[in-house]
Order: structure tokens, then sequence, then C-alpha cells
């Protein structure tokens, strides 16, 4: 039985993942940056509602953020490699639905729904892995 939906599935979402691993990046790239803690300052005292806000707190938030979301896209991408290559030959579908499933969930828990898009894709995937049987023959 050919897995050919379910491959291209994972695949897209990796893909995804892959562009989630840029913005952290990105994410990560501007916390250090001047201008961007300059306008995240100028923003704060200019607004009447953000009088209270603890700006270097917030700025550690938005790294932080960066990190998580690189992390857990990374790892999503390489469990997802593995769950395609359990696919290849149909040698283990099972374990490739079980792992696409549980990374798929895992990763929009984790980024609190950030990475949603990718994460649907990869439980879909797994749904296809789990649900779809090979047909039997009768003779």
């Amino acid at each position: 039985m050919k897995r050919r939906a379910e491959k291209i599935t994972g695949f897209i979402g990796m893909l995804l993942y892959g562009f989630l691993i840029l913005i952290g990046g990105a994410v990560i790239a501007q916390q250090d940056h001047s201008e961007f803690i300059m306008t995240i300052r100028d923003t704060a005292k200019e607004g009447p509602s953000m009088e209270s806000v603890d700006v270097d707190g917030l700025i550690d938030l938005i790294g932080t953020a960066g990190w998580l979301l690189l992390i857990v896209s990374a790892a999503a991408i390489v469990l997802g490699i593995l769950a395609v290559a359990f696919l290849n030959r149909n040698t283990k579908p099972k374990a490739a639905g079980t792992i696409f499933l549980v990374v798929g969930a895992l990763s929009i828990l984790a980024t609190v729904g950030l990475a949603a898009f990718p994460g649907i894709l990869y439980i879909v995937a797994g749904i296809m892995c789990l649900a779809r049987k090979p047909r039997q023959e009768y003779r």
C-alpha cells in the first residue's frame, strides 16, 4: 500500500515548521537589536495603559517565545522525518501515525497555537496512517 498522501501531508507540515524556525530565529535576532528595544520602550512610554508594563520582562518574554518556537519546530521536523521513514516501504505505519499525532498535538499546545496549521497537518497525517488499512485479497 502506498502512503503517498500521508507523506505529502507530513512534508508540507515539515515545510511549515521550517518557516516557524525562521520566524523564531528572526525573533531571537531582534531581541538584542537596539532599535527594536528602543521602539518597545518608546511605545511603553507613550501609551497611558502601558505605564505599568515591565519592558525588560517583555523583551525577555519575546526572546523566550522565539527560542521555544525554534526548539519545538526543530524537534517536530526531526520527528516528522522519523515518521516518514517509518512510512517508507510501509514498515511501521502505526508508529508513524502515533508520532504524527503526538508531535502535532504537543507542538500546538507548547507554542500556544502558533504552530496550529502545521500541527493540524501532522494530526491529519497521523489519523490517515492509523485509519487506512491495506486491501485484503480473497481467493
